[in-house]
């Protein structure tokens, strides 16, 4: 469907968000509003270790897992 251009994606988008408005009211706009796209990079250094000494080494992908889960609070 898409090779032939059937399919061209949504028409139109919708999103909800807490505005400060009387109860009962509902305010729309075109275009957007309310949005922003933010990113940022985080390096994660991971140290390895023998076998015999895990408590050595420092997983950089149970680190970074953490990170997430914080951040998901903010």
């Amino acid at each position: 469907m898409a090779s032939n251009g059937s399919f061209l994606g949504p028409m139109s988008r919708s999103g909800k968000h807490v505005l400060p408005l009387p109860a009962g009211q509902a305010a729309t706009n075109s275009g957007p509003t309310l949005a922003a796209g933010d990113s940022m990079r985080i390096t994660v250094h991971g140290r390895g270790a023998h076998g015999s000494m895990p408590q050595s080494a420092v997983d950089p992908v149970v680190l970074a897992s953490l990170i997430v889960a914080a951040l998901t609070w903010l």
